[in-house]
């Protein structure tokens, strides 16, 4: 398209995304759908070639289905064979069809009287931008500024070559033009993007839910990835041009996994009834075409991250964000217990809810298998992200790293990251950031980005646990150690008094009060060591030893959670008592028998001031019996507490009394721990409390 109609197409396309909008919050059904009919409507379009060629590549996006196809529906046939005919396209993608990524530059003539350096700050100083518009050069203005240079020069060879000079001035005016018309034409295009990208967001996330079915959503939607990503693949496509197709393709694919999930597509009995009468031919055909369709959107989301590495952090941002959708659609979702086992699921994830958990493995192997097959380049990629990105691009890296892990049961990502060093990177960084996450406990700091990060970190860590070989690998890289030298563990903030118990509950969801940002930066801290411990076994002494070493470090912030009297009443300091006794219940047993280990990795604390810690916290453990007794009057404090829901909308009685019940349970189990180790000083620290 010429940039004039291409502006008025893009004034066109905003118009419509602003009354779709409207009309889909307002209500106005007939006129919504009306709306939907002129941009979902199939068109013919004549003497397309529907071939592929015998042994292309599986990601080959070459080929488009019908009305109701999906990708890559047409099997490979001979080169021999050809089929060729018209072809129904949307007109929403058509009309992405006419857009084009591609732009042809100019190029630049040498200049033998001028300096290119002195004329490129020539013409930057004519640069005007207008209101709506790019930056272009006033080639009048420039006219002016050359002929004035000219005009002062003298000189009797000037005479001679004058006229080579005012043709040198004319090659460099109309370089000029041309580079105008290139700005003007990538901002039409870039309009233009802009405006499909209103329309289709506003499609598919206000108005397609109610007005389409659920098989036309998926077909709506694969269709528009399919086609970005043929969009973004092409060599010739600038970035400037691609860069925001990142972003609607994270829309897109947020929609598709939300039409995925198994509530979305749970319907009225009636209408399970009739879903009945599919035979089980048309279910292995819908699954067949179900993976593949996932399968190469998987590997054009893959392909883009590879091709966007560099400088394009935003746009791997939202390819992350992209790709975590992505591979939630695999995850096993729970059906509601009043569907039975013979109710069936209309829509395309109807083989997966009725296959059972074999569809989702499959698919989450498969899923793993192409994302290896594209080597370390991609984890290469991944890992500098998670070590050198942006806060929001690190976390999401992270978030995709640990999803990946997840699926990873040979541990091949693990040994990448530890051969190539960013475990041991990412492990250091906690001791950097020691200073950042001293200054979250003062109030009068708003930015959370640091303890998000420290979240997303110690979230990682945990997944990395959850297998023997990576807490092994926690271990080996100092990760403990690294804790036990983080000075803010050890600035706990004392309990605000005047805070009752909506108050506390309010601070920890929204972490505004110092005492609730410790909170977040200690529970996932206390969640790794356990998951290291359920990884290596309980009779770890070694693995016991060293979370040992990080709670003796910060004792007096243990000391102080066992001995705080809040806890019954608020929910928070109940989950930070419970999780402090979980760890300690199984690694405080543990310093019983004497390691000359145990004591060089102590530091500058002496072997009598680490065993006199130890000492205290086995007598405070003891002392729990004493305070967590269900006693009437516990129960009846039970009954009368608030009502108010949690985070998670889970009734906060039933959560503080569970709690309750699990800080008892942790404190039998130690002495129970206590009583198998039998030693002596055992008996006397139970003769204590006798």
């Amino acid at each position: 398209l010429e940039s004039p109609l291409m502006n008025q197409q893009s004034w066109l396309l905003k118009a419509m995304a602003l009354e779709l909008r409207l009309t889909s919050m307002n209500r106005h059904r007939s006129h919504t759908q009306r709306l939907m009919k002129l941009l979902l409507e199939d068109v013919d379009v004549d003497h397309i070639s529907v071939t592929q060629a015998y042994g292309a590549e599986e990601n080959d996006y070459s080929t488009y289905g019908g009305k109701e196809a999906s990708i890559s529906q047409y099997p490979t046939i001979p080169s021999s064979c050809f089929m060729t005919g018209t072809q129904t396209r949307r007109k929403i993608l058509r009309i992405l069809d006419s857009l084009d990524f591609t732009q042809a530059c100019p190029q630049r003539c040498p200049l033998q009287f001028f300096e290119e350096n002195l004329i490129e700050d020539v013409i930057k100083s004519c640069c005007k931008r207008p209101k709506n518009g790019p930056a272009i050069c006033d080639v009048k203005a420039l006219r002016r500024v050359l002929i004035g240079e000219i005009s002062n020069l003298q000189g009797t060879t000037l005479a001679g070559q004058r006229s080579l000079i005012l043709r040198e001035v004319e090659i460099i005016l109309e370089q000029v033009v041309s580079s105008n018309a290139v700005y003007q034409s990538l901002y039409s295009k870039y309009v233009a993007f802009e405006a499909w990208r209103q329309v289709t967001e506003v499609l598919v996330t206000a108005c397609t839910p109610d007005l389409l079915d659920k098989e036309s959503q998926h077909t709506l939607l694969f269709e528009l990835l399919q086609d970005l990503l043929i969009k973004v693949a092409d060599n010739d496509a600038l970035q400037e041009l691609t860069a925001p197709v990142a972003g609607v393709i994270l829309v897109v694919m947020a929609n598709l996994r939300r039409c995925f999930s198994a509530s979305e597509f749970l319907t009225s009995h009636e209408e399970l009834q009739q879903n009945h009468s599919l035979t089980p031919s048309s279910k292995i055909g819908t699954r067949t075409l179900f993976a593949t369709s996932l399968h190469i959107v998987l590997k054009g989301l893959l392909d883009y991250i590879q091709k966007s590495c560099g400088s394009q952090q935003k746009v791997r941002t939202y390819l992350y964000g992209s790709l975590l959708y992505y591979l939630q659609i695999a995850q096993k979702s729970t059906l509601p217990s009043w569907l039975s086992s013979e109710t069936e699921v209309l829509g395309v994830t109807q083989v997966l809810v009725a296959s059972g958990e074999g569809e989702f493995d499959n698919l989450s192997k498969e899923n793993l298998s192409i994302i290896l097959s594209y080597g370390d380049s991609l984890l290469e990629i991944i890992c500098k992200d998670i070590c050198d990105g942006h806060n929001v691009g690190r976390l999401l890296a992270l978030s995709l790293l640990d999803c990946i892990l997840s699926l990873d049961k040979s541990n091949q990502c693990l040994n990448f990251m530890i051969s190539k060093g960013y475990l041991q990177h990412l492990i250091d960084g906690i001791l950097t950031d020691d200073t950042h996450l001293q200054n979250l406990l003062n109030s009068s700091v708003e930015s959370l980005k640091h303890l998000y990060s420290f979240e997303g970190r110690m979230t990682f860590c945990s997944r990395v646990a959850s297998s023997p070989a990576g807490a092994y690998s926690l271990l080996r890289h100092g990760f403990m150690q690294r804790l036990a030298e983080c000075e803010v563990f050890s600035m706990r903030p004392e309990h605000e008094r005047g805070h009752t118990e909506g108050n506390t509950l309010m601070d920890e969801e929204m972490g505004l009060s110092p005492l609730a940002r410790y909170r977040r930066l200690l529970f996932p801290v206390l969640k790794v060591c356990l998951a290291i411990i359920s990884s290596v076994g309980v009779e770890n002494s070694n693995a016991a030893k060293e979370i040992l070493i990080f709670i003796v470090s910060h004792g007096d912030v243990f000391h102080g959670i066992l001995r705080d009297r809040h806890s019954l009443h608020d929910l928070g300091a109940l989950q930070e008592l419970e999780l402090a006794t979980a760890v300690i219940s199984k690694v405080a047993v543990h310093a019983e028998a004497k390691n000359s280990n145990l004591e060089s990795n102590v530091g500058v604390m002496t072997s009598m001031e680490f065993y006199s810690q130890v000492s205290r916290i086995q007598r405070e453990m003891l002392g729990l019996l004493q305070r967590f007794v269900l006693t009437e009057k516990v129960l009846k404090v039970f009954q009368n507490l608030d009502t108010k829901p949690t985070v998670d909308g889970n009734d906060i009685r039933a959560e503080i009394s569970l709690t309750y019940k699990k800080v008892m349970t942790n404190a039998v189990a130690y002495c129970r721990l206590l009583i198998t180790k039998s030693s002596k000083s055992s008996y006397f620290l139970f003769i204590y409390y006798l």
